[in-house]
């Protein structure tokens, strides 16, 4: 890496320990992204003030230096840390606080001139630059160097451009967000011609399949892959001949590639960059810096595509197989959101039951989490014992899962769907206790929601009433979904509700399979919450479609989408 500019010097009161992770090599960009103050701040300021050779102060809020870099160190004194900074400069009430103030104000570092108490180099009025760090109040104060407009105005450039490429960074959060950001933000802000990423994938995330290759169209080259792109067994780095290679043309650029290391030894990858002409020796160290944050974003996406991946295997894991029934044509999906990553309490199940009876269920317990899914395994298998014991009444079912939520889980709620289809008789029976109501595809017309839904589980003293009865047309399709599949940003439950309908309407002789790519596999990344699908086509039932509801005073509802309000 590039020249340093020593230890970090801090208030005798306060460390930098505690393990903080710089992402990058700017204070102000780790702490807005992270929305940390006090010890934190110290971690993230000496992070980034050893790559500055300019003095940098960092102040608190009540105006004590509370960490200065080794220049500052050298320029105001080793008793720096600690002391006001008022009592670092001449006329403190009129311009200390003043600044001070403004700098608060304001996340872009902002001007000002400070007369220092020196009799050394920062003898006289100085340009400053400060903007706060967090919101704990911290300001972060660079104090310009001697030296002449041009140097400063280059090393402000560095600054803008090191804070952007921060930004957009800590914006992307998938490992192709973080590729995309290197491939389209970083060449203009790093100053080369193309800069792309070369990734061991499986040192990113190790759950990947033995046999899964990266996709085409991912914006990286997989170095795990056979017949991947050759590349020199010692990648050069700034300390190179890359670094004053003076034979680069336009045509014929310099090809430059940095390993990329996180958190563990082994590299995770390649940072690649052509660079329009050989790099200048002040530009080495700034350009070695901005490779550093890359390395960073690629470790945290990683780690990201890491967990989701083990949350997705564990919520499969609790997922049962469903059984294979000559009556019934069954296919279902799980998905996790694109805001997830934690393990989700949607479930589904598909069951025989005595006297050629089928069982089927959907639920969401509330909350993502390793205890939301263990809850939600242990709701199905509640509610299978249930089943045997009282399959023919979904009413009796969902009463003893409701008592056992309340009983064994007094902080949890939960919804589910319970149904009992009789093939010989063509009956399906039903109680949905504040779950999304179920949707009859029959083989003519128009979709349909079941109508009923009473209170959800977890509420004491509310016993399930059953909901209603549908006589199945044979060729008839069900589906049984979560809230995931029909929420989206900025759309009322009744738009989704209308747009799955919508969605569906022309879909009588679709397989139940392909119901499934269609509702889950096909659908982009703007669906925020996980979600389950079950689809049933009924092969065996009886003539003819009618819904009928005893009269318990739920409410009927008209008009196509259109259902009672959620419960819960």
């Amino acid at each position: 890496m590039g020249p340093r500019a020593g230890p970090v010097v801090c208030d005798p009161g306060h460390t930098t320990g505690g393990g903080t992770t710089v992402y990058c090599c700017r204070s102000a960009i780790v702490c807005r992204a992270k929305g940390v103050g006090g010890v934190e701040a110290l971690g993230a300021f000496a992070g980034a003030a050893r790559w500055v050779g300019e003095p940098l102060l960092l102040v608190d809020g009540a105006g004590r230096v509370r960490a200065v870099n080794a220049a500052a160190t050298t320029l105001l004194g080793a008793g720096a840390a600690g002391r006001t900074l008022a009592s670092l400069v001449l006329d403190p009430d009129a311009d200390v606080g003043r600044c001070l103030r403004r700098w608060r104000s304001t996340a872009e570092p902002a001007p000002a001139t400070l007369t220092f108490r020196s009799d050394g180099p920062l003898a006289g009025p100085r340009t400053c630059l400060g903007h706060r760090t967090s919101t704990g109040g911290e300001v972060v104060v660079r104090v310009a160097a001697s030296g002449s407009a041009t140097v400063e105005g280059r090393a402000d450039e560095r600054l803008r451009r090191l804070y952007a490429l921060s930004a957009v960074l800590a914006a992307a959060v998938s490992l192709r967000e973080v590729a995309q950001v290197v491939r389209e933000d970083a060449p203009s802000l790093i100053g080369v011609r193309s800069a792309s990423l070369g990734l061991h994938l499986h040192r990113l995330f190790p759950l990947r399949e033995g046999g899964e290759s990266a996709a085409a169209d991912e914006p990286w080259f997989d170095l795990d892959e056979p017949g991947g792109p050759e590349l020199p067994s010692s990648p050069r780095g700034l300390d190179s001949d890359a670094r004053t290679d003076a034979s680069s043309t336009a045509a014929a650029p310099d090809v430059l590639l940095l390993t990329l290391t996180g958190h563990r030894p082994e590299p995770l990858g390649i940072l690649r960059l052509e660079l329009e002409a050989a790099l200048p020796a002040d530009e080495a160290a700034h350009v070695e810096v901005m490779a550093g944050q890359i390395a960073q974003a690629v470790s945290r996406a990683g780690l990201y595509e890491h967990e989701h991946r083990l949350a997705q295997r564990l919520q499969h894991s609790l997922l049962p197989d469903l059984p294979r029934l000559p009556e019934l044509t069954v296919a279902a999906r799980y998905a996790a959101g694109a805001d997830q990553v934690a393990v989700g309490g949607d479930w589904y199940d598909l069951f025989r039951l005595p006297r050629g009876r089928i069982g089927m269920a959907i639920g969401d317990v509330a909350g993502h989490g390793l205890t939301e899914a263990t809850e939600m395994a242990q709701l199905r298998s509640v509610l299978r014992a249930a089943a045997l014991r009282a399959g023919d009444s979904p009413q009796e079912v969902m009463a003893e899962v409701n008592a056992f939520v309340c009983t064994y889980l007094p902080e949890r709620t939960a919804t589910a769907c319970y149904l009992v289809y009789d093939p010989a008789r063509g009956l399906l029976r039903y109680t949905n206790a504040g779950h999304m109501p179920p949707l009859l595809l029959p083989p003519t017309g128009s979709p349909r929601l079941l109508p009923g839904r009473v209170p959800l589980l977890g509420l004491p003293g509310v016993a399930p009433e059953p909901c209603g009865e549908v006589t199945i047309e044979t060729g008839s399709a069900l589906l049984l979904y979560t809230d995931g599949l029909i929420e989206r940003r900025g759309q009322s439950l009744d738009e989704g509700f209308a747009f799955l309908s919508a969605l569906v309407a022309d879909a009588h002789d679709m397989a139940p399979d392909m119901l499934c790519r269609l509702l889950v596999d096909a659908r982009d990344g703007s669906w925020p919450d996980d979600r389950a699908l079950m689809a049933v086509r009924f092969e065996v039932a009886g003539s003819g479609t009618s819904c009928a509801r005893p009269d318990w005073g739920v409410r009927d509802t008209k008009g196509p989408g259109r259902v009672m309000p959620a419960v819960g």
